[in-house]
């Protein structure tokens, strides 16, 4: 790969050992922190260990219900009958009885506020027709989205029989699918977001997370807990525009859950900032040299706003550097990529987005004499980060 020009700017994962928040002991698994905008990893303990997630695999099953809502499948209106397998689960429920009717609405919130289990199987099998359907399409669903830590084996997060396999994740797994859900998913995290709803007269239902109500911004997603998985929980909080994802997975107690979760987020917003280096469309190289064109040049513009967080500190550090990629060479069409424009910091680079082209180039189909061109040297200026 040929580097053709250089810069001063920053991105996407440094963050090899950064130490615990002060004052908290190592009592959880795996731990980690992420800017929901970029997927930059701000912080990580373990992310990669495989743990039990208990009833964070409900998140899936939430995010697979918003789809076939999204679809036309189903509607949230639409009326679901429970099953005796439904109304035979065990550990939190709304008490469903074998035939009961509900809305795949009221469902669907029963299953994000109160982590209901038999409210999961009900929406499962409504959707599916069995949960063994509804665990395969959960799988599937982790394999498109990267989750290469992540097995389902039920809808619910329940404990299986010893000897059995349980549901197998990691912290960073369960980030890319909070950051799914975050980003694609605002239904998910409307219902993850609800500090309490009413299932039916005499039974109301309030938020297993307890940071709902004490960690100002945030509004959403999961919690799980059981003997051999402990306590978990993915959150999501978002100030001024800006949003952070948390996992903590294994902690041995609740309050040493939520003590993590808080002081990692507050180290998010505290100790790194969200930066445009460079806007979508934004002119990275005037002339760069294409052979067998009629025209001698092209203009190069970076396709996407290049953005991360970063240290205060660190902004003097980066460097943004345009990395040719492809053989330039005509025919080419406006918006083709060409490149990438990676932002780097201490030789890693933390982001990149596509280098297109900022218009067409046509083949000349004739012999041309030779154009001489100076080699492309002229640096980025990222004015996001201020010179």
């Amino acid at each position: 790969m040929h580097r053709f020009l250089t810069a001063g700017l920053v991105v996407i994962v440094v963050l090899a050992a950064l130490p615990g928040p002060a004052g908290a002991a190592r009592d959880y698994a795996a731990a980690l922190l992420m800017e929901a905008e970029t997927g930059q990893v701000l912080w990580e303990h373990e992310a990669d260990r495989d743990w039990i997630p208990a009833s964070l695999v409900k998140m899936m099953l939430l995010l697979l219900a918003d789809e076939a809502i999204e679809t036309g499948a189903i509607a949230p209106s639409d009326s679901v009958t429970a099953s005796r397998r439904a109304q035979g689960q065990g550990g939190s429920q709304v008490f469903l009885a074998a035939g009961e009717t509900a809305t795949l609405q009221k469902l669907l919130e029963a299953v994000a506020v109160g982590s209901a289990n038999d409210a999961a199987v009900a929406v499962a099998e409504g959707l599916y027709g069995t949960v063994e359907s509804a665990v395969a399409a959960m799988n599937l669903a982790a394999i498109h989205l990267g989750m290469t830590g992540t097995h389902y084996v039920n809808v619910t997060g329940l404990p299986v029989r010893r000897g059995r396999p349980e549901n197998r994740s990691t912290a960073r797994d369960q980030a890319l699918l909070a950051r799914e859900i975050v980003r694609g998913h605002p239904r998910v995290l409307e219902w993850t977001g609800l500090r309490w709803t009413r299932f039916r007269k005499g039974l109301v239902l309030g938020t297993t997370n307890g940071l709902m109500k004490e960690f100002p911004g945030m509004d959403g997603l999961k919690t799980g807990f059981h003997h051999r998985a402990r306590c978990n929980l993915v959150a999501t909080a978002e100030r001024d525009g800006r949003r952070l994802i948390t996992v903590v997975l294994g902690s041995h107690s609740l309050r040493g859950r939520n003590v993590l979760a808080s002081r990692l987020l507050e180290r998010g917003y505290s100790e790194w900032e969200l930066v445009e280096a460079l806007p979508a469309g934004c002119v990275v190289a005037d002339e760069h040299p294409v052979p067998h064109s009629w025209r001698a040049s092209v203009r190069i513009e970076s396709g996407e706003s290049l953005r991360f967080a970063i240290r205060p500190e660190d902004r003097g550090r980066v460097e943004v550097l345009l990395v040719e990629s492809f053989a330039l060479e005509a025919p080419l069409a406006a918006g083709q990529e060409l490149g990438r424009i990676e932002a780097v910091l201490d030789g890693e680079v933390i982001e990149s987005v596509p280098a297109v082209a900022g218009h067409e180039v046509s083949r000349a189909w004739l012999p041309l004499p030779p154009r001489h061109r100076p080699p492309l040297r002229a640096p980025v200026v990222a004015a996001g980060l201020g010179g």
